[in-house]
């Protein structure tokens, strides 16, 4: 029996590279066309990770973020529960694979133009700057004092003992690992330490795009940006981003807040809009 089930799980057909690369035109397409009216992106500060997180059942009930084990460990450990969408022609999405790596999904993008106030199975978010996560994925090439370089000090710091240096990085890999509708389009995009096995693997199987010259996302005037999320918008997109490995939050700078339960009514109609040209 256990030798059937991993025949099954092997011979599954996962979404190929080609596939990746007509989601990534098709998204130039129409992002170019929101470009025109200037509704194609917006700035965001945050990546958020969501999740349900034990609940004090005295009244006022509030949420315990300390007996979590996020918390308790300061960390995110990866997983690779990750849900294998089924896309058109019967393919499976990449991170489906047995060899994949593990990781944690955030989510990037706003909902009409402000963070969620609730969302499904979540009673909590965990945001972490962009920059900060940035650089907590990156390789630092080169760690020089800014004297041996040439630089003068700053004003402030002169006749001070104060060391300052030089870093310079190497930002993480940024791969398009998806996209799938259901009453929205979802953007899958995987960040990635470079050098590591887990960034050959995307390197093979995913599409790799630029960081800083992509429509999904990118740093552009002083500030991260993604496709704008908006009930006005059509097709309407969430950007979701796995981080691959742990995420380890003694070095991060983070915050909790929570969300409201699920069935809350809030503001505004849910549409449930057709399934755009982007996803066969």
């Amino acid at each position: 029996m256990e030798y059937i089930v991993e025949e099954i799980k092997y011979s599954r057909q996962f979404t190929p590279k080609h596939k990746l690369e007509e989601f990534y035109v098709n998204l130039e397409e129409i992002i170019q066309s929101r470009d025109l009216e200037n509704t194609a992106y917006e700035s965001i500060g945050y990546f958020f990770h969501c999740l349900c997180v034990p609940v004090n059942a005295i009244p006022p009930a509030f949420i315990s973020v300390e007996s979590t084990s996020v918390e308790k460990e300061k960390r995110i450990r990866g997983t690779n529960d990750v849900t294998m969408v089924t896309a058109g022609e019967g393919l499976y999405t990449p991170l489906g694979r047995h060899d994949a790596p593990t990781g944690t999904w955030f989510m990037a993008s706003l909902f009409d133009g402000k963070l969620p106030e609730k969302l499904r199975n979540s009673n909590a978010r965990l945001k972490i700057p962009i920059p900060r996560l940035m650089w907590y994925l990156s390789n630092v090439l080169q760690f020089q004092p800014l004297h041996t370089l040439g630089v003068p000090m700053k004003e402030e710091n002169a006749g001070k003992k104060v060391n300052q240096y030089a870093v310079e990085m190497e930002l993480p890999g940024l791969f398009l690992e998806h996209v799938h509708h259901d009453s929205v389009t979802h953007v899958r995009l995987v960040l990635v330490r470079k050098g590591t096995q887990e960034y050959y693997w995307c390197e093979e199987h995913l599409k790799k795009i630029d960081l800083f010259n992509n429509p999904i996302l990118k740093y552009q005037d002083s500030s991260w940006r993604t496709i704008k999320s908006s009930r006005a918008l059509d097709p309407r997109f969430y950007v979701e981003i796995f981080v691959v490995g742990d995420v380890d939050l003694q070095s991060m700078i983070y915050t909790w807040e929570p969300l409201l339960p699920y069935n809350t009514p809030i503001s505004g109609i849910r549409e449930r809009r057709k399934t755009p040209d982007l996803v066969p």
